[in-house]
């Protein structure tokens, strides 16, 4: 009896493994700005964007992000961090009108920039050097229909990948002028519905 209840105060506590969700994001840093619309027969009016450099960017807000951007913008705090929902079309391009800014925040120290995803790999083409990752909706999540990203990666990327199937995390970086998810870590994960 002794002995047993010593092995239990020196027994690491076991740490429950809990399965990961579906989800896809970018990362940035941007600027909340205003573009001037002056139609032909009515008064001017502003709409809110958000700007990288001088650059503006052409996903749609969602609710939620364009009432945190007024309230930025009104309180004079132009530089936040935004997570970007992202699609992508048959070509592996990111869609800027499929897409939609999900959140927007603060800065922070150790925002880090970037494209991370965790779904179910589909298809993987060495020759063309990307791969497919169908994201799902999650248990009380707000996503209704699965989607497919296409994403990019280097051949060792893709070698390292778990079989398809699977599920995978991937980690990389949004290239903007062409408009590419490019991973440049991948993992397996268990996910909710393994």
């Amino acid at each position: 009896m002794q002995e047993e209840l010593h092995r239990e105060e020196t027994q690491e506590p076991q740490e429950e493994v809990r399965p990961s969700y579906y989800a896809a994001a970018i990362r940035m840093e941007v600027r909340i700005g205003t573009l001037t619309i002056t139609p032909k027969k009515k008064p001017p009016w502003e709409m809110l964007v958000l700007l990288r450099g001088e650059k503006r960017l052409r996903f749609p807000f969602s609710k939620t992000a364009l009432r945190w951007a007024r309230r930025f913008k009104e309180a004079g705090t132009e530089q936040v961090k935004a997570v970007v929902w992202p699609r992508t079309d048959p070509k592996g391009r990111v869609n800027p009108k499929a897409s939609m800014v999900g959140k927007l925040y603060p800065l922070s120290e150790g925002f880090e920039e970037g494209f991370v995803a965790q779904g179910r790999l589909v298809e993987v083409n060495p020759e063309r050097g990307f791969l497919v990752l169908e994201v799902r909706g999650n248990p009380e999540g707000r996503l209704k229909e699965a989607f497919r990203l296409a994403v990019w990666a280097s051949p060792e990327v893709l070698e390292g990948l778990p079989p398809v199937g699977s599920g995978v995390h991937l980690k990389g970086e949004y290239l903007e002028k062409p408009r590419k998810l490019v991973a440049w870590k991948a993992e397996p994960v268990a996910l909710w519905d393994d």
